[in-house]
């Protein structure tokens, strides 16, 4: 990597299994991704962003009723056959 990039600018690198890598200078440090590095990590590992959206199923289930018990409040479907 020190030969790759210039002494003193920003970079990201990602190593694998010292056989080679991945190195990436960040060009503004500002609106970089601070999660740049998971989504490498999860796209070699083919992740989807639903899979690592949760840590365990209950956390996944939980989130499904919150979102059901949220969309059930203010919605009701019968009004749409009306139309």
């Amino acid at each position: 990597v020190r030969n790759a990039v210039p002494k003193g600018f920003p970079y990201i690198h990602v190593d694998f299994s010292l056989g080679g890598g991945f190195a990436h200078v960040i060009d503004n440090v500002v609106d970089f991704p601070k999660d740049f590095v998971q989504h490498v990590m999860a796209g070699m590992c083919e992740l989807t962003i639903l899979d690592r959206a949760y840590t365990c199923k209950e956390e996944y289930r939980d989130a499904c009723k919150d979102l059901k018990d949220r969309f059930a409040q203010d919605f009701d479907w019968t009004k749409a056959l009306q139309s």
